[in-house]
């Protein structure tokens, strides 16, 4: 494995899940899954890069996030116990790319404002966030079908997570479970779709 032939300081996770079409990237969770237990694993600090610019990519297009895009992700992030959230941010004159910020002239654009908001909106809460240890994430699957909640590998029960024993939903979610001196707590992100 790569982590066991560099001394790696993080793992990081850098992935851009949202393409037209309301489409969530198969491999999205899983790989979310993946890299946050082999981080937790070695001890290491887990981060994440989100999709922030739209542009094309060999496979289909990535959205421009709207602001409940970028809060689902970043929640999805935290979800999984990341520890640092970074945005993709890629500023070119080439077709297709929704920039940060005016090529030339630098000027903030819709997007860096709304990556600005939301920012701030999850800033105000980082040291709560911040004094829990993740402990894993479970998943509590409603009657819709989820191919991309199939192929995780390392969700965990409930009954492990201490004072809480289940939740129900309508729809799927995903729980991040988080500890602190003995005290619970839950990050709980939408995993049908991000408009909903």
């Amino acid at each position: 494995l790569f982590t066991e032939t560099v001394d790696a300081e993080c793992i990081s996770y850098d992935a851009y899940p949202l393409q037209e079409g309301n489409y969530i990237r198969s491999g999205y969770y899983h790989n979310f899954d993946i890299a946050a237990n082999r981080a937790k694993e070695l001890g290491l600090p887990f981060w994440y890069t989100l999709l922030s610019s739209g542009h094309n990519s060999t496979d289909g297009r990535y959205v421009t996030p709207t602001d409940r895009e970028l809060r689902w992700q970043m929640a999805m992030a935290m979800t999984y116990g990341a520890e640092n959230l970074t945005h993709y941010v890629y500023t070119t004159n080439e077709e297709g790319y929704v920039n940060m910020v005016s090529y030339g002239d630098f000027e903030p654009t819709a997007i860096y404002e709304d990556v600005k908001t939301v920012n701030l909106e999850f800033r105000s809460w980082e040291d709560i966030y911040m004094s829990y240890e993740w402990v894993g994430t479970a998943k509590v699957e409603a009657d819709k079908e989820n191919a991309l909640m199939d192929k995780l590998e390392y969700d965990i029960s409930f009954k492990k997570t201490g004072v809480l024993t289940g939740v129900e939903s309508t729809e799927n979610l995903l729980v991040g479970v988080f500890e602190n001196n003995g005290s619970n707590a839950y990050m709980i992100t939408n995993a049908g779709s991000t408009s909903d």
